[in-house]
């Protein structure tokens, strides 16, 4: 079987995609997709190619995929409706323009976001994301490394610690919604950055590597190093218990001067 299909316009998620072309063709062992392609929200285009495998048990499915947007924002808001609220409240300032590749993998228990490289308002990074739903609670698990990433050209104002009586977004808001995420999920997450640039402080080597379950909150590691030879480093383990939080935290922080640290943090 060959077929190909074209569609103008098509509606998905509340908003109409424009211009969606499949073409594929396929045999008794598998179905070869030649092209998947369509534009998305935010002036965004997206090609997909790869091989479906029907299988004996589950279904596979492989393949490269490749974005480009100008409007990164509004098309998060057509990703994640369910947090577009959270999003509009910290996402006030660049709009984002973005280009993406990654190889993409799909079985009965992962989906797989490998060797991604990507380019948002012109910085650079490599990420891999991996979704696994094998149990009762979804695992995210999501590596990102970059030169740099500026967080100040997507926050307009920077984020102070505590949340303003205006409900504006803080750094204590989104440490709420990722607690509040955290009841749903467990999340492994790692960063490591050259330069972090949030609240007009730029930091240098910085290294971010956490643990979420069910049963708490595991900081193995953050490192932050400022100018003049500051550095911050820190980690800590919180379990949940029937009496709430109970674990502790370990901060070292070096410096002559410490009002980097308290810019960074929003406290100053």
């Amino acid at each position: 079987l060959r077929s190909s299909v074209k569609v103008s316009a098509l509606r998905a998620g509340g908003e109409i995609l424009e211009n969606v072309l499949l073409d594929v063709s396929a045999n008794r062992q598998a179905v070869r997709i030649h092209e998947l392609s369509a534009s998305l929200p935010g002036r965004s285009r997206s090609k997909f190619g790869g091989v479906f495998f029907p299988g004996e048990r589950f279904a596979e499915l492989a393949g490269d995929l490749a974005l480009e947007s100008l409007d990164a924002r509004q098309l998060s808001w057509w990703l994640w409706p369910d947090s577009k609220a959270a999003i509009n409240k910290s996402w006030t300032g660049s709009r984002g323009r973005m280009k993406l590749q990654t190889a993409v993998a799909l079985t009965a228990s992962k989906l797989d976001f490998q060797n991604m490289e990507y380019e948002l308002d012109g910085e650079t990074g490599k990420a891999n994301l991996a979704i696994l739903v094998n149990g009762e609670r979804p695992i995210i698990d999501f590596h990102v490394a970059a030169e740099t990433i500026d967080i100040d050209n997507f926050v307009a104002g920077g984020l102070v610690a505590l949340s303003p009586t205006n409900g504006e977004a803080s750094l204590s808001s989104i440490m709420e919604n990722f607690v509040n995420e955290q009841v749903k999920r467990d999340l492994r997450f790692a960063l490591e950055a050259t330069t972090l640039r949030l609240n007009g402080v730029e930091s240098k080597d910085v290294a971010v590597e956490l643990e979420t379950t069910v049963k708490g909150f595991d900081l193995k590691k953050l490192e932050i190093g400022f100018a003049d030879g500051a550095r911050l480093s820190a980690r800590g383990l919180f379990l949940s218990t029937s009496n709430g939080a109970d674990g502790t935290a370990e901060i070292k922080f070096t410096a002559e001067d410490p009002r980097p640290l308290l810019r960074l943090s929003g406290l100053l």
